[in-house]
């Protein structure tokens, strides 16, 4: 399994869709590239936000310092995944 692919067999949980939120340029357009749709979440303050990495609450307590891997990721805030979006932000699903 490659950098970013998700392993479907993994079983969803709150804790495995909750965490640190990073957003990558870099990494945005290669997933673009692939054809994957924009991923937003819900931050604890409320706000809605894309993001291109979510560091799982599940993965921090493995490792409590995990960050994206892109060097020019940054880091949007903690929340949850809330939604997909086409290239043109129109929600899917």
């Amino acid at each position: 399994m490659g950098k970013g692919d998700f392993d479907f067999k993994q079983k969803l949980t709150e804790s495995g869709l909750t965490g640190k939120l990073y957003y990558s340029k870099k990494q945005w357009r290669e997933q673009r590239d692939k054809g994957r749709d924009r991923t937003f979440a819900l931050l604890t303050n409320g706000q809605l936000k894309e993001y291109t990495e979510l560091i799982s609450l599940d993965a921090l307590l493995e490792n409590p310092l995990d960050v994206c891997p892109y060097e020019d990721a940054y880091f949007v805030g903690d929340g949850s995944f809330h939604h997909f979006a086409d290239e043109k932000g129109r929600r899917v699903g």
